[in-house]
């Protein structure tokens, strides 16, 4: 009769049954009870073709080629049995030199290893961009070598230079991916990529999100580097759920050891459920900084603007009061000039042989009388009237009529600017009979030229 080699796997133990083509499942669940201790009653076995079988089928039609099983305990967690002493396992045998592996761990009731060695949210550090560098892997020839052990339902492999893979589809982006560092010789990645990588709901979740998944070969040298950076023994399957945001790589999830595809699956959600809450609340912090210093810059200038108007209008004030300061020295000054002019006339006067009796009246209305000569220009006159305007303003009040004056500031501040000195060529003098007007441009003709008489009555009016 043939005989069946069948593999089973019990925590940290590799288990080789010998049975004969004829056995059913009590028959194997009794010789591992002989080699675990457990009770066939107390026994599952995951990795057959078909779930939840009685014990009377038979084993060879539920096996498939080169899957091993998993045997689970399925009483409540107490004082582990006795199990016969066996060598380590294969990966344990090869970093054995450089990494003391961690003893088995009891698994909680519904668990089959314990799976949270990494402490999550740990930083990556440079190290381990470099290391994943080394864990380079010919994608065509992994997925094809899958997809003939295990069937074509399995996540969108990313492999090759893992350089070429982050600055392709991670660096510079806000993104969550899978990075499975595989071993092929070692037993645990076969159940691992049968019983969770093989299941089509895998396959549809990374399909449907879209997360990058990249494979990477490790060597049982490169298990030495992985617990310097992590602080944790290497323990397969290992895949890392890895999140990038603003070029800072965090492991948000690492999943070591063998565990079921539904506790791979709800991991990922979960990881991608977190990573997506983060960048909400980023973008809700970005937004509210944003908005904070967008209404500081406007708040700013605002305040610049307010102190520019309030700097111009300081300014023009300030230039308003030396321009008016200038405009009264200016006056000032005119007004002197008409002073020395008019005592110059006064003083120079000589005896007067032909009298004409000039009488003036002011725009005031008051009255002035001057006996000049008929040889005298009109320009001696216009000089009198000027000096005798002259005397009865003062420097501030020495403005023509039409002058806005020092204490006009409305509106155009500027209007304060339109002040000018008086000048009598603003003037006509007008003889009432015969009807004449003499003004400046008469200055160089002569009293007797202008046909003035002995005597004669003038009015000085605006022109």
């Amino acid at each position: 009769e043939e005989i069946l080699e069948v593999g089973v796997r019990y925590k940290s133990l590799t288990l080789s049954v010998s049975l004969p083509s004829s056995a059913n499942l009590y028959d194997l669940k009794d010789v591992l009870n002989r080699r675990t201790g457990i009770p066939v009653v107390s026994q599952r076995l995951i990795g057959f073709a078909i779930d939840d079988l009685e014990d009377h089928f038979p084993v060879a039609p539920l096996l498939f080629d080169g899957v091993k099983l998993l045997l689970e305990d399925l009483r409540p967690s107490s004082t582990p049995p006795t199990v016969p002493a066996q060598s380590t396992s294969p990966w344990q045998q090869r970093a054995s030199p450089i990494v003391t592996p961690v003893a088995p761990v009891a698994p909680a009731t519904g668990d089959l290893f314990n799976v949270n060695l990494i402490t999550k949210h740990q930083k990556v550090v440079p190290e381990l961009l470099r290391f994943f560098g080394a864990c380079e892997i010919d994608d065509a020839f992994f997925t094809q070598s899958f997809e003939l052990r295990y069937g074509y339902s399995h996540p969108n492999f990313v492999a090759g230079p893992w350089v070429d893979f982050y600055n392709r589809q991670i660096r510079g982006k806000e993104a969550i991916f899978v990075v499975n560092l595989h071993d092929e010789d070692d037993n645990d990645n076969a159940f691992f990529c049968s019983l969770v990588l093989a299941r089509k709901e895998l396959q549809q979740f990374f399909s449907t999100t879209q997360i990058p998944f990249f494979i990477g070969q490790i060597t049982p040298e490169m298990c030495y580097d992985f617990q310097n950076i992590f602080q944790q023994p290497m323990k397969f399957p290992c895949m890392l759920v890895i999140q990038n945001i603003d070029n800072q790589l965090t492991v948000i999830d690492p999943i070591l050891g063998l565990t079921t595809y539904t506790d791979v699956l709800e991991r990922m959600k979960a990881a991608r459920d977190s990573f997506a809450l983060q960048l909400e609340t980023r973008k809700q912090s970005q937004y509210k900084v944003e908005n904070q210093r967008r209404e500081l810059q406007e708040q700013d200038e605002a305040f610049n603007q307010s102190l520019r108007v309030d700097g111009e209008k300081q300014e023009l004030k300030d230039l308003i009061v030396i321009l008016r300061e200038s405009k009264k020295e200016a006056i000032a000054q005119a007004r002197q000039s008409v002073l020395q002019k008019f005592q110059k006339l006064m003083n120079s006067r000589t005896p007067v042989v032909t009298p004409i009796r000039v009488g003036m009246r002011l725009p005031d209305g008051s009255r002035l009388n001057q006996v000049f000569d008929r040889n005298d220009k009109f320009e001696l006159v216009l000089d009198w009237v000027s000096g005798i305007v002259a005397e009865k303003l003062t420097d501030e009040t020495f403005l023509d009529d039409d002058s806005a004056g020092f204490d006009v500031i409305s509106g155009d501040e500027m209007d304060s600017m339109k002040v000018f000195p008086w000048s009598i060529e603003h003037y006509e003098l007008v003889l009432s009979y015969p009807k004449q007007s003499f003004t400046v441009q008469n200055k160089d003709s002569t009293l007797a030229e202008l046909g003035l008489g002995t005597q004669a009555m003038l009015l000085m009016q605006r022109i």
